[in-house]
């Protein structure tokens, strides 16, 4: 028994064990250190459907608007037998189906409003002014204000009220 308990009281045993067990203590927390999860930020996301509703929208066509000019017209047109007055209604004429340009201003220096078609109606609103050579005319739609300008009275025929 003194042989037992010389063996389990032996220094070096003692020690050797306390030294194992700090040992096995101090690998386990550095284990832990190294595998230990960290935070990570969870999201929950939901899936919803949404209907995005199909809205038609017109695309932006650029006009072509023919190249003439008052010189342009080999038919003449014109005012056939009434003049032209405020008021009176006129017929774009002459043209050959080109078009009469009607501007914002008299002149060929004035920019294109519009182009008003051949037999197109206009109403005369104001006039006559006369720039680059030739006699203008403000017209505007019946049926339409936005659609008024300055025109050439060669491409103009008086007509009766429509």
């Amino acid at each position: 028994m003194r042989k037992i308990f010389s063996l389990i009281l032996n220094p070096g045993l003692i020690f050797g064990s306390i030294f194992a067990g700090v040992l096995l203590v101090a690998m386990s927390w550095v284990l832990l250190a190294i595998t230990k999860p960290t935070m990570v930020e969870t999201y929950n996301i939901t899936a919803c459907i949404t209907t995005i509703p199909f809205i038609p929208t017109v695309t932006p066509v650029p006009a072509i608007v023919p190249s003439i000019t008052p010189n342009d017209n080999q038919e003449g047109g014109g005012t056939k037998g009434k003049e032209i007055s405020i008021g009176a209604y006129v017929q774009v004429v002459g043209t050959g189906g080109k078009g009469l340009r009607i501007r914002s201003s008299s002149g060929l220096d004035g920019e294109i409003s519009f182009l008003g078609l051949e037999s197109e109606i206009f109403v005369v609103k104001d006039g006559p002014e006369e720039s680059d050579g030739y006699l203008w005319w403000e017209l505007s739609a019946p049926t339409d204000a936005y659609r008024s300008g300055w025109a050439v009275q060669d491409y103009l025929e008086v007509v009766q009220q429509p």
